[in-house]
């Protein structure tokens, strides 16, 4: 815990206009927690970060976000820097490594899910969107909406029982769904209306949220805070679930914790540290090709190729 205090405390001051945000960042190993089903998404796997040397170095200049925090008076203060971090770190990975412009976003943070009800009231007049987020956020800790929202609860089992590091990636995670949403466009307006059991529109949701998790991955190890190579070779990836057996919502969903593991395997050998591949699909989706082609196009093989490789890179683990 100790040796990784200064490294972020050094890059929120940086990041966070210059404000001395007090962090305390657990080494502890987690699994994956399988969640119910939600409108986009909602956590990521388990992180084994590993210890970063005793000398902090001086982080390059940030990106500046341009998200407001809304947190309720009972969330600690602890939590609310991590949220603050996540945001931070996700936000500047992607302006550096992919030229994408911080997303216009509101995070609400709030003790209760009866709380946040009342707070989303106040700003959104959508009140069935507002029953089944505090539902969900009942069981689930975050998840991020049309709009620029990302809503976190961290009074749940979920958040409580996540190491500092992977709080901080949990949001992270939310926010890379915002930079999808946006790059859709319109197409993703269209996400919470299709059928769980149906083609999604933004494509197979094994690339929806094992992207979201690698990026979260990629945004801490940037500072130091996980290593995702380290990770994936500490893991048994299961052999009893098919990559191509989760391209559906309710297929995602209802594959247990393998999938949380397989996409982000998945996505790591697809782009191969290229995340300008990941925003070139979504833009061509949300330009309205079809996101089998815009799959070939932006990485380079087509889908059944992929798969047959990502078997074969599995045989041989």
């Amino acid at each position: 815990m100790a040796e990784l205090l200064p490294r972020l405390r050094l890059f929120l001051i940086t990041a966070v206009a210059g404000a001395a945000l007090t962090i305390a960042c657990s080494g502890d190993d987690e699994e994956p927690v399988l969640e119910p089903a939600v409108i986009v998404a909602t956590s990521t796997p388990g992180v084994r970060p590993t210890s970063p040397p005793d000398a902090s170095p001086t982080p390059p200049a940030q990106a500046q976000s341009r998200t407001a925090f809304r947190f309720g008076s009972g969330v600690a203060p602890e939590d609310r820097a991590y949220m603050q971090a996540g945001i931070d770190l996700a936000v500047d990975y992607m302006a550096r490594a992919a030229g994408i412009d911080p997303v216009k976003s509101t995070l609400y943070a709030y003790p209760h899910p009866e709380l946040l009800r009342i707070a989303l009231t106040d700003d959104i007049d959508n009140p069935l969107l507002i029953d089944a987020a505090v539902r969900r956020l009942a069981v689930i800790p975050a998840e991020a909406h049309l709009g620029g929202l990302i809503l976190v609860s961290p009074s749940t089992a979920e958040w409580q029982a996540r190491s500092s590091v992977s709080r901080i990636r949990v949001v992270a995670h939310e926010y890379f769904h915002l930079v999808q949403m946006q790059l859709l466009g319109h197409v993703a307006e269209r996400i919470a209306s299709t059928p769980v059991d149906r083609e999604r529109p933004e494509g197979p949701s094994w690339l929806f949220e094992g992207s979201a998790d690698w990026v979260s991955w990629q945004a801490l190890e940037s500072a130091e805070l996980s290593s995702l190579d380290g990770y994936l070779a500490s893991v048994t990836v299961p052999n009893d679930v098919d990559i191509a057996g989760l391209e559906t919502f309710i297929e995602y969903y209802h594959a247990g914790e393998d999938r949380a593991l397989l996409p982000l395997v998945a996505v790591d050998l697809l782009v191969r540290d290229d995340v300008r591949s990941l925003t070139r699909f979504y833009e061509s989706v949300g330009r309205g090709l079809p996101w089998r082609e815009a799959f070939s196009a932006a990485f380079g093989r087509p889908v059944p190729s992929f798969y047959a490789e990502l078997r074969e890179e599995l045989a041989g683990r």
